[in-house]
């Protein structure tokens, strides 16, 4: 067992969010990083393969020891539909839901805050420092009309947010897509297997990646 993992944490996130059938399988493995803010209800986080494993704050590349965030509201869902890492440093922040397709990756020092309604497909592969967010962190006024704060985030399956980028509130990002290297995304890109930089702009065409 890695020297990074709190056996008390790991054990306190398979036996609260799990049955006890699935989780003496262990899928969970917490970091000794990990700061708990919030739990939330023990049917908020929902595993659909206790057989993959789940890794929380262990130390993937530029972690630098950063303490790892765990905020889950009471009425919040945290899906998790199959193996999953999420790297040291990262804050997770799931007030409304968060959906993590199967075989999700997440590099070092991430920002993932759903306050609406995130979505990822399966095989999504996130680099350090990036930021998924589906709300403003003040309201936003039009004159003096308030603006919605969250707006849902859909990401499908296959896409790379590569290192420093954001997705941003509202939005749509389709399959096989890379986002490149402090590329923003701000709206529905509805276009496969593109490389997208700052501004929602399209840089390429027919592009694909693989690890």
């Amino acid at each position: 067992m890695s020297k990074d993992i709190s056996i008390i944490k790991t054990l306190f996130f398979n036996f609260y969010y799990l049955s006890f059938k699935e989780a003496i399988r262990m899928p969970f493995h917490v970091g000794k990083s990990v700061k708990i803010k919030h739990m939330g209800k023990r049917t908020s986080v929902k595993v659909q393969n206790v057989k993959k494993h789940i890794g929380i704050g262990l130390g993937q590349s530029f972690g630098l020891g950063k303490t790892t965030f765990w905020s889950i509201a009471d009425d919040a869902s945290l899906i998790i539909r199959g193996g999953a890492i999420i790297g040291r440093g990262t804050q997770i922040i799931v007030d409304g839901e968060l959906d993590l397709g199967n075989d999700f990756y997440c590099n070092a020092d991430c920002i993932l805050n759903a306050g609406k309604k995130i979505v990822f497909g399966n095989n999504a592969l996130l680099g350090w420092n990036v930021t998924v967010m589906d709300g403003d962190g003040h309201t936003m006024l039009n004159g003096d009309t308030a603006m919605p704060k969250y707006k849902p985030i859909e990401i499908g399956n296959h896409v790379w947010l590569a290192a420093n980028s954001s997705v941003l509130k509202g939005s749509c990002i389709a399959n096989d897509s890379v986002v490149a290297y402090g590329g923003i995304v701000s709206k529905n890109i509805d276009q496969s297997n593109v490389l997208i930089g700052k501004q929602n702009k399209i840089l390429r065409t027919n592009v694909n990646w693989s690890v």
